[in-house]
């Protein structure tokens, strides 16, 4: 049952999304759960179809760090991503993935879901409990020496933990949707520490190998995605799809709630990691982490969830079944996205998909032991081989083999029927008069034909995954984002389009010029000039947080906590907020008073940047967004700019009459925190060094242009 603080919230959101939809959407324009997480054999089986391109991977992994220098990635990413979600959508018919048998989006039905996916991995840890309870050893590791050469492989994805959701709640976001992108800001926000870099789960894991005298280099280096130690071809796909699915949530914001829910579910194969490492001496503290900050209650599964049925609910309640249908099919599908692509943890049980397909893989492995040679001579043949070749023991040990003949039989007319085990050949022959009459007993003759009624119809595969699944441009109620996307790529095109043909150059000043704002108390606020600078200005940091590895420094942990206090977030604390910041009711950050602002001039409310920059234009607009996209580039640039901006939040908190009283008081409190952390940063510089002038030449460069915003007369 929904609660009745979901339900208010997701009212609260609908008034919201009405008033943005109403003329938009004519057109109906981690590791992972027992079941759905440890999924080795989907992930052989789509190598057994494809090879993988271990190179691409890392060459895209080493570009997507560095997206500044290489702009181009992105359009060849997008085509990577959409060919792996179509991949992963045929594994999981194949397997009949227990996502895809929630037919139809409810609230009651996704928290059922999500339950009898944690109970499935519970069980499945008690029953590893009870093994090694036994006397059976451990079955992740036989040696602190595998399990270091275990953690070593694993790094490229460790080191982009968080990266999924790069790209969520910026200034770009639709205006109705940012309640939602907001609580996945949050799920980031801890991923990447709250800005402590002690917190981070990048450091974390990086730290976990230097205790083990490792060091991989860094994750933005050529050496890095160059290192030999990290042969997993699986892992560096793995790693790029958390980055790719970052990168347009305009385009892909359904696909990226059904990974992220997938991603933050509690996984069997953290917890028996976390125990065996501890037992091998190795700190398992980033495995421990994830256990508890992921946790269902108040932690990131919590969190995810509550996303998605916030937005299928407003997408059902403004836009019927049809489009609730279409939506919640790209929410599995990104699901499926995530449960398969995830690389499978050996030792573990093979069943991502099904319990039962797991007892029927394992009741074909006994016969096969039984009735070793008996098949030789059978001319029957399922799929590519024969069934003697099947049949056999030593090959049928390989877990491989047991994915890939269970795929093969379960689309092998006549044997198999999906859906119709009365129909399907091999229960026929099962039976009496049937040829394997006696080798099978009642209760496993029953179990096949349950296997193959709980088999999917082919049918369902390819409405699926119709290239319809890709025809939108955006997903209801997250707009198109014309002018200002989140993809690197598009910004500079469309600056391009509009005469701003790239970035100005930073002036190269050798004195610091004075960081002060020169506005009367008694000047009056030209609206025209500040609304598009207000709505526009939050987005100078925010590309810090696309790439999780920035923040290993103290200006990417600095521009994390800018970023909490600019949305609206709680002071950062010695623990997480988790789904109290979720429950919290009417956060408001720097857009929601920039909302305010044009509410109090007496304007319509835009709907996103896009509307806003194309009511009132500004040149300088498009300058901050240019700018801000290159966060490396311009470090201390952006900085600069922000205290310029700083100053422009204490003088209105202070004298402005702009908006609420209400808004000023909480533009007080951002105010006083951004300047803490901005004093804090430049603290750490030398004095008159090349940092601090370039954070002066950005001062310089937007004091201009805020004073604009004032008469002065």
């Amino acid at each position: 049952m929904v609660t009745n603080l979901v339900k208010a919230a997701v009212a609260l959101l609908f008034i919201a999304i009405v008033t943005y939809t109403r003329n938009r959407c004519r057109g109906h324009k981690r590791e992972q759960s027992a079941v759905s997480k440890t999924n080795h054999d989907a992930t052989q089986e789509t190598q057994a179809h494809r090879p993988m391109p271990e190179q691409l991977y890392r060459d895209m992994y080493f570009k997507l760090h560095n997206i500044e220098e290489y702009p181009d990635i992105i359009k060849q990413g997008r085509n990577v991503l959409q060919a792996c979600i179509s991949e992963a959508l045929q594994v999981a018919h194949k397997y009949n993935h227990p996502i895809l048998r929630v037919a139809e989006f409810s609230a009651a039905e996704v928290y059922q879901f999500l339950q009898a996916e944690q109970d499935a991995v519970i069980m499945q840890w008690r029953d590893y409990l009870q093994r090694r309870a036994s006397g059976q050893g451990r079955e992740m590791f036989l040696s602190a020496d595998e399990a270091r050469q275990w953690l070593i492989r694993r790094a490229p994805m460790k080191f982009v933990d968080g990266a999924w959701l790069g790209y969520i709640h910026r200034t770009t976001s639709p205006y109705a949707m940012r309640s939602i992108t907001k609580d996945l800001w949050q799920i980031l926000s801890e991923e990447i520490g709250d800005g402590d870099l002690r917190k981070s789960h990048v450091h974390v894991f990086r730290q976990l190998l230097r205790d083990l005298d490792y060091d991989p280099g860094h994750a933005d280096s050529r050496e890095f995605s160059n290192n030999s130690d990290m042969d997993d071809p699986h892992i560096w796909k793995a790693s790029i799809l958390q980055l790719l699915i970052s990168l347009s949530p305009a385009e892909f914001f359904p696909e990226i709630l059904g990974y992220n829910m997938h991603f933050e579910m509690l996984t069997l194969d953290t917890l028996i990691v976390a125990k065996e490492l501890r037992e091998l001496n190795i700190d398992p503290t980033y495995f421990t982490l994830h256990i508890t900050i992921d946790n269902a209650h108040s932690g990131h599964t919590a969190i995810a969830s509550t996303a998605v049925i916030k937005y299928m609910t407003a997408i059902k309640m403004e836009h019927g079944d049809a489009v609730a249908k279409r939506m919640w099919n790209r929410v599995q599908a990104g699901y499926a996205l995530s449960s398969c692509s995830t690389p499978g943890v050996k030792g573990l049980p093979r069943s991502w998909y099904s319990s039962l397909a797991a007892e029927i893989l394992d009741i074909f492995k006994a016969k096969t032991r039984a009735a070793d040679g008996l098949h030789d001579t059978c001319p029957v043949r399922i799929g590519t081989k024969s069934l003697g070749e099947w049949m056999n023991p030593q090959t049928f040990e390989s877990e491989k083999s047991q994915s890939e003949f269970l795929i093969s039989l379960s689309n092998s007319r006549p044997w198999v029927y999906k859906g119709d085990s009365n129909r399907s050949r091999i229960i026929h022959s099962m039976l009496w008069e049937g040829r394997m009459f006696g080798a099978f007993t009642e209760y496993e003759v029953a179990r096949v034909r349950c296997w193959i009624d709980s088999l999917c119809k082919e049918s369902k595969e390819q409405d699926f995954i119709h290239n319809d699944h890709f025809s939108e441009q955006s997903s209801p109620l997250h707009g198109n984002a014309v002018l200002l996307d989140t993809r690197i790529s598009s910004l500079p095109n469309k600056i391009r389009n509009l005469g701003h043909v790239r970035a100005p150059d930073i002036p190269n000043t050798r004195e610091a010029s004075p960081l002060t704002l020169t506005i009367p108390r008694d000047a009056t606020v030209k609206l025209e000039r500040l609304i598009p600078l207000w709505m526009t200005h939050p987005c100078l940091l925010e590309s810090w947080v696309s790439v999780p590895w920035r923040i290993g420094s103290s200006e990417g942990c600095a521009s994390v906590r800018l970023l909490r206090a600019q949305h609206g977030f709680t002071p950062e604390r010695s623990v997480v907020d988790g789904m109290d910041e979720v429950r919290r009711e009417d956060p408001q950050g720097l857009v929601e008073i920039g909302l305010d602002i044009i509410n109090q001039s007496g304007s319509r409310a835009p709907q996103d940047l896009d509307e806003v920059l194309r009511w009132w234009p500004s040149s300088f607009a498009y300058t901050l967004a240019s700018l801000a996209m290159q966060p490396r580039k311009y470090t201390w640039c952006l900085f600069g700019m922000t205290q310029a901006f700083v100053h422009l939040h204490k003088y209105l908190s202070v004298h402005g009459s702009v908006m609420s009283a209400k808004s000023q008081a909480i533009l007080v409190e951002i105010s006083a925190r951004e300047q803490i952390i901005l004093d804090s940063l430049r603290d750490g510089q030398v004095e008159n060094g090349p940092e601090v002038r370039e954070l002066h030449a950005g001062y310089a460069m937007a004091k201009t242009e805020v004073e604009a915003c004032f008469n002065q007369d």
